[in-house]
């Protein structure tokens, strides 16, 4: 009778070591959304750095677009500014064919 027992307990001890295929996938699946956490960290730093960067050049963007409005306005009125060396006033006409 011990023998039995004996031998019946090292057969459930044998089988329950066995790890279950269900066991197998629910570590798969916890592995995966592990990674697709980290991924997510990753996409949001990046799009915040994204984020940093566009800003940075959108300012640069819009001084440049200043500073050249402004030089444009100064050199419309450097051009408006020059008189003409004749005394008469005079209009130039396009030229017909």
């Amino acid at each position: 009778m011990r023998w039995l027992l004996l031998v019946f307990l090292m057969g459930c001890g044998v089988t329950a070591q066995s790890p279950s295929e269900t066991l197998k996938e629910d570590k798969e699946i916890e592995n995966l959304l592990g990674k697709i956490n980290q991924n997510i960290e990753l996409t949001i730093k990046v799009q915040d750095k994204a984020d940093k960067k566009q800003k940075q050049i959108i300012t640069k963007t819009a001084s440049t677009i200043k500073e050249l409005k402004e030089e444009l306005n100064e050199t419309k009125a450097k051009l408006d500014s020059v008189s003409s060396d004749s005394i008469v006033p005079f209009k130039l006409l396009p030229i017909s064919h």
